[in-house]
């Protein structure tokens, strides 16, 4: 049964920063009466999910829009994003005569550096009306007797319902979990050719799910002997279902890393399902991973599988602004046998 607390230690609360497969909306397009200046986006937010075993660098194609066709229009691009690292936008694109779209070619660099779980976000945006555009029009002379080719003007994003000069696009990778199964030996736990031989079997006779306990020491206190440990398919990426405030922690068994013969573990940044006071998402990772304290090792702040059936965790509470809670948490997983009770 679940018998977790919330904590109500005082911890201190120290102002130190931490460190698209969506399909497109199809539009019929009527040139009449439509600026062919304007151009814009007719969603507002994209999302693409890589496959787990995606490496390297990743083309995400964002489609713009006009409505009318008329001339070549050259639009600068702007691109926002906290994790910049991860993308790599051209600085513009070119309607040529006659096309109502273009697409922009966002590249996801390093996929395979994807934190598990995270989700990665890029802003795109064309000018709005206080901003410049170029506009090249074939066909027609310009003001100042210059061809017409070689003749520049000022043109703004469309302001219309529906359409956008902004979109959100965000990338993660895609997980397929699986429950595990409690195993007779548990240091095969990150084998791959497991057959039912391997597994206890429940009076059923079917193998039991792999139950675990989790041991809280920060936010909340006491012990929860319903976790369920899931593994997703063809990684080395674990989670605890229902952990803590209701939500799935997410770890990582490193195989080639050991500590004075433990294998590493590491718990990237994520979400605890629980808000501050004042309404501040709370996060945890481990302090490697988050980069603080500055200098962080697995030496000094390990997370650790003993091979067997229990995990260590030193952890870093802090809140999605940027706070970080004074001082780490060691909390403990322990993997049920199949026989054992708390």
């Amino acid at each position: 049964m679940k018998n977790i607390i919330k904590s109500l230690c005082a911890a201190t609360i120290l102002l130190a920063a931490a460190g698209c497969d969506q399909d497109q909306i199809v539009t019929t397009f009527d040139p009449a009466g439509e600026d062919a200046k304007s151009a814009y986006f007719v969603q507002n937010t994209l999302s693409h999910s890589f496959e787990a075993n995606t490496t390297g660098d990743q083309t995400v194609d964002v489609v713009l829009y006009r409505q009318n066709a008329a001339g070549m229009l050259a639009v600068d691009l702007t691109a926002k994003s906290t994790a910049a690292r991860f993308f790599e936008v051209p600085q513009t694109v070119v309607f040529q005569e006659g096309e109502f779209s273009v697409k922009i070619p966002v590249t996801v660099k390093n996929v395979q550096d994807f934190a598990i779980g995270a989700t990665y976000s890029l802003t795109l945006s064309v000018p709005t009306a206080e901003s410049e555009a170029r506009l090249v029009t074939i066909g027609a002379p310009a003001p100042d007797g210059l061809p017409a080719k070689q003749a520049a003007t000022r043109a703004s994003a469309a302001q219309i319902e529906g359409k956008y000069s902004s979109v959100k696009l965000s990338a993660t990778v895609t997980l397929n979990w699986l429950n595990c199964y409690i195993l007779k030996d548990p240091s095969k736990l990150l084998s791959n050719d497991l057959t039912e031989a391997d597994y206890v079997v429940g009076p059923d006779g079917k193998p039991m799910v792999q139950t675990a306990t989790y041991y809280y020491n920060f936010w909340w206190e006491g012990a929860d002997d319903e976790i369920v440990l899931q593994r997703a398919q063809g990684t080395n990426v674990f989670r605890m279902a229902n952990w803590g405030g209701g939500v799935d922690l997410i770890f990582q068994i490193l195989p080639d890393q050991k500590l004075d013969g433990y294998t590493v573990c590491k718990l990237d940044s994520q979400y605890i399902g629980s808000d501050d006071s004042d309404g501040t998402k709370l996060m945890v990772s481990d302090p490697v991973s988050l980069g603080y304290p500055q200098g962080a090792t697995v030496e000094d702040f390990p997370c650790l599988w003993d091979g067997e059936r229990e995990f260590l965790f030193t952890l870093q509470y802090y809140l999605a602004d940027g706070r970080v809670f004074n001082g780490q948490a060691q909390e403990f997983l322990v993997l049920s046998d199949g026989q054992s009770t708390l």
